[in-house]
């Protein structure tokens, strides 16, 4: 090929890159037209929305890593969390109601779901997995007074699936059949004994729930439970 007629294509698309280029800057230009400046005006007197505090979980054994570690180091985890001065200030605390062997107050079955049940103390379950003594220091030291569990699993033997993983239901729920039972009025009896423990303790429960994440079914504590399934009564 000429070396002129090779210099006229490459001068060509050149010029073509550079009026592409331009369309393109055009185009997207034109595309997102200027918005008009907005203003916002704050009123520190005027309330739309009341929040009841802030706060944190103890679940996974975190409040017992606490109670078991040298002194200097649990005011330091405590005022980090509570301290209104020092910390963040957070004012909820939430505890975990565990099912599972060793960390519950319910850890055999009765036999059925009318047998009087046999519960174990709170200290026998090493201070509820730590978190009765974290409730404790919460209220004594930095007048926390919001405290609500909930029960991330029934014990195993109440659940459709006999374990404490892995989803399941309470037996007696609608669309559930167990042979060994209704459960319901056991696991809302265990619950309650739950909360007694903590106010016999010195720490009230505010509120306490029968469920953590009713969608999710997990390798850990968990039940899947429906809303009408959550409400239905024994």
């Amino acid at each position: 090929m000429p070396r002129f007629l090779r210099f006229k294509i490459r001068a060509g698309l050149a010029a073509l890159a550079t009026v592409l280029s331009g369309a393109v800057f055009a185009v997207g230009y034109q595309a997102y037209p200027a918005l008009a400046a907005d203003s916002a005006t704050i009123s520190g007197s005027t309330t739309h929305q009341t929040i009841s505090g802030f706060g944190f979980a103890e679940a996974f054994g975190e409040a017992a890593s606490v109670m078991n570690a040298p002194s200097s180091e649990q005011q330091q985890a405590l005022n980090l969390l509570m301290s209104t001065s020092s910390g963040a200030g957070l004012d909820i605390v939430r505890n975990e109601i565990s099912a599972d062997s060793g960390t519950t107050i319910e850890p055999n079955s009765s036999g059925s779901p009318g047998a009087a049940p046999t519960y174990v103390s709170l200290a026998s379950i090493n201070q509820d997995q730590g978190q009765l003594w974290f409730d404790q220091q919460a209220k004594a030291n930095y007048g926390v007074n919001t405290f609500f569990a909930d029960a991330w699993s029934a014990p195993a033997f109440m659940k459709t699936n006999d374990s404490v993983p892995n989803g399941g239901q309470v037996c007696g729920v609608s669309g559930t059949s167990c042979a060994s039972g209704d459960w319901r009025q056991a696991f809302a009896n265990y619950l309650l004994q739950y909360a007694k423990d903590y106010a016999a303790a010195g720490v009230p429960l505010t509120y306490i729930g029968p469920t953590n994440e009713p969608d999710f079914s997990a390798s850990y504590d968990s039940m899947a439970m429906s809303g009408s399934q959550l409400v239905s009564r024994a």
